[in-house]
């Protein structure tokens, strides 16, 4: 089998975890690198050298663990990657799989099989693509490709109909001598051309009627907004005054932003928006800071909700989304920043030449995000809308890089610089530290634990949701233990706690103060995780619903393989463990090193001085202060 990657392949692990789930009997697999893409790069290398098994935190979507054994070993496939003298595969026939498609189930058995019936010199093979439900659609190959009361071998002259098969939809698996003879090289074969010179000059030619490959649901095309459920009713002059006057001041200021679109960039002007403009926070306002300090010729401008403009710090010019002057802004700007995925709206995020749209990804994905998530072909084309629009991503790590280029797809560049909201948590000193202490009431000689579960598509948002009940954990864990509550849902309402040692923080939307506060954190699949291991404090992985957590959520990767701290299934087993010093100590100290190795390596305090560097200093970029 013969992978070439020729640029960015969002789906290369899963295309070769599905080729290495297969019998090992007469299969060999060839990795060629044509790309100049370094994520791609580094998960070849990693197969090709039998390492995939020793990635601790690493899981496919199913959430299962990586665990095929090094190259060679018995019951295994066989992985090489090509020298730069070409992949020259070793076998008799060459099958070429592209890395965005998934062998299926059993495929490389039955393909054997069926070579060793035949000996063909082409086999042809069905293909299915698979739908947003998880389904499989075969297409019009099938019936081609029939093989009941035909000849097991026939040329293309007995069979002409085999010539209408469309290369796209079928796959065909090619002795290597008659590559030879034709003369082509090891290239792909969906090139109707070559498909045609091989069906030609083919001795014997075999069919197989099964789907041997699954190919994934096309995303929506670029820039194209995503379907509706149901259309939106005209507005009618019959409307209320109230309703009218709302639906002309919108068609006012959409008219305002085509004019400013008319205008030239505004080439100072760096617009900032945070969680869908809830505030001055999370990397929005880290980048605009050392914007600030570091870029003076950028004009930044903060875009809020009107309810969380008197929460912006005195001297932040700010915005107000939806009004005229944001209008403006979105068409003017020449470089938009936003860590909100589908937080701008279609109608008013057109990309302009020379404008950039930068989008900072919040954290180090563990659960599933983006197209992996989307439940049906109107959140997909949504997510792909959106990202074709980015013309810059931020990434934490390789993990976080390789996640993201699949969750969200587009031809936008991803720079792996850190995370610039976490800068202030590593440079934190114990000042920081008291003054945050402080901020939620805590008293010398207590210990804090934050309380931070993930949210759960199966379960109810809210405290509904809370699998741990935190009064318990304040009577159970002792007098001086002060527990801190955060939903995994912000959005949600918070609720009243009513026990003195609980405090219900998930409406804090600020996370760095909050941690640099808790002394133990107490989480279960969240990415939370990756933010806190950088304190280097204990963890404790409330765990009772992983398989349940797999199946309706998807994870990235297997936090339970190399867990950062003790794991416990349940309410009792954690209150036990507490009361027998058992939290902490030198093996989960280096499991924490070994997390923070692998999904935080950038964090060194400068991550966003890095991103200003980069986007607003860089000549290449055109971020050096304009001419006067």
């Amino acid at each position: 089998m013969l992978v070439t990657v020729a640029g960015p392949a969002p789906h290369l692990r899963a295309c070769l975890d599905s080729i290495l789930d297969q019998s090992g009997e007469d299969i060999e697999l060839v990795l060629v690198d044509e790309s100049a893409d370094a994520p791609t790069g580094r998960i070849l290398i990693e197969y090709a050298s039998g390492l995939r098994g020793d990635a601790p935190h690493r899981a496919d979507q199913s959430g299962r663990r990586a665990r095929h054994d090094a190259a060679g070993a018995p019951g295994s496939v066989p992985v090489r990657l090509a020298g730069a003298d070409g992949p020259d595969p070793a076998g008799g026939h060459v099958w070429f799989v592209e890395p965005d498609t998934l062998l299926a189930e059993g495929a490389a058995r039955a393909v054997v099989r069926r070579l060793r019936e035949t000996g063909p010199d082409l086999l042809l093979l069905d293909q299915a693509e698979l739908d947003w439900a998880g389904g499989a659609r075969r297409g019009p190959a099938s019936a081609l490709l029939a093989t009941a009361g035909a000849p097991d071998v026939v040329t293309l002259a007995e069979r002409p109909a085999l010539a209408r098969l469309d290369p796209r939809t079928t796959v065909t698996v090619v002795k290597r001598s008659l590559l030879d003879h034709v003369g082509l090289d090891l290239t792909d074969l969906t090139q109707a051309a070559h498909r045609r010179a091989l069906l030609e000059v083919a001795n014997r030619i075999a069919t197989l009627d099964r789907v041997c490959l699954l190919r994934r649901p096309a995303a929506a095309p670029a820039g194209r907004r995503p379907p509706r459920a149901a259309a939106r009713p005209p507005v009618r002059l019959a409307r209320s005054v109230g309703r009218g006057g709302r639906a002309v001041g919108r068609g006012v200021r959409r008219a305002w932003y085509h004019l400013h679109l008319r205008l030239p960039l505004d080439r100072r002007l760096a617009l900032f928006t945070a969680l869908g403009g809830r505030g001055y926070l999370a990397h929005p306002a880290a980048v605009h800071r050392a914007a600030t300090r570091l870029a003076p010729h950028v004009r930044g401008v903060v875009a809020v909700r009107r309810d969380a403009r008197s929460a912006v710090p005195q001297g932040v010019s700010t915005v107000v989304i939806g009004g005229f002057a944001w209008h403006r802004a979105m068409a003017r700007a020449r470089w938009v920043v936003s860590d909100t995925p589908l937080g701008i709206p279609a109608q008013v995020a057109r990309r302009r030449p020379g404008a950039t749209h930068v989008h900072l990804h919040h954290g180090v994905p563990l659960s599933g995000a983006g197209l992996d998530r989307a439940a049906s072909v109107a959140e997909a084309a949504a997510v792909a809308a959106a990202s074709a629009r980015w013309d810059v991503a931020l990434s934490a790590s390789p993990h976080a890089t390789e996640v993201w280029r699949r969750a969200y797809p587009g031809r936008h560049e991803i720079w792996e610089i850190g995370q610039p909201r976490l800068d202030g948590l590593v440079r934190a000193g114990a000042a920081a530290v008291e003054r945050a202490r402080a901020l939620y009431g805590l008293e010398p000689g207590q210990t804090s634990v934050l309380y931070a579960p993930t949210g759960r598509d199966y379960r109810p948002q809210g405290r509904r949701g809370l699998l741990l009940d935190a009064e318990w954990l304040a009577d159970e864990l002792g007098p001086d233990v002060v527990v801190l509550q955060r939903h995994g849902d912000t959005y949600a309402p918070g609720s009243t706690a009513r026990h003195p040692r609980v405090r219900d923080v998930s409406r804090h939307l600020v996370l760095e103060p909050l941690l640099l506060a808790s002394d133990v954190l107490i989480t279960d699949y969240s990415a939370v995780i990756c933010d806190f291991v950088l304190l280097d404090r204990p963890i404790v992985l409330h765990a009772p619903d992983w398989d349940s957590f797999r199946r309706t959520t998807g994870v990235a990767v297997d936090l339970l393989a190399d867990p950062p701290g003790l794991v416990v299934r349940d309410a009792a087993e954690l209150r036990d463990a507490w009361r027998a010093d058992l939290l902490d100590g030198p093996e989960a100290a280096d499991a924490r090193a070994r997390l923070r190795r692998w999904c935080c390596p950038n964090e060194d305090g400068r991550a966003a001085e890095r991103l200003v560097s980069r986007l607003f200093l860089d000549p290449v970029l055109g971020g050096q202060p304009p001419a006067s």
